[in-house]
């Protein structure tokens, strides 16, 4: 994996966030899935086990089970946000779902 090359596509994950589509209940959509095609994601950025990544924009915290996966045990993942509550969610959502290599970042 190149940083670089990783560092884009991470970086493209908040910029359509910040497109308005926030205001969105994702709840209510038939599958997130389907549009943003998490897992052709997390196969671009060719993660291998026990890499270090950075969810910048975490939001929900949607992708942090793909990437909780794709780094495995020994890797880490960080999912950051800069809304209190987001990551106060999203650090409940790590305890009750069991990602035990992602740490919430609040970023001030």
């Amino acid at each position: 994996m190149t940083l670089g090359r990783a560092s884009l596509l991470l970086l493209a994950i908040p910029l359509i966030a910040c497109s308005g589509l926030t205001k969105l209940d994702y709840s209510k959509l038939a599958s997130r899935a389907g549009w943003q095609h998490p897992d052709r994601v997390i196969e671009s950025l060719e993660i291998r086990p026990g890499s270090r990544v950075a969810d910048i924009g975490a939001g929900d915290g949607y992708f942090v089970p793909y990437l909780s996966h794709a780094v495995g045990p020994e890797g880490r993942v960080y999912a950051v946000d800069v809304d209190p509550e987001k990551v106060e969610a999203l650090e409940k959502r790590i305890r009750e779902e069991g990602y035990p290599n992602v740490i919430a970042v609040a970023a001030v």
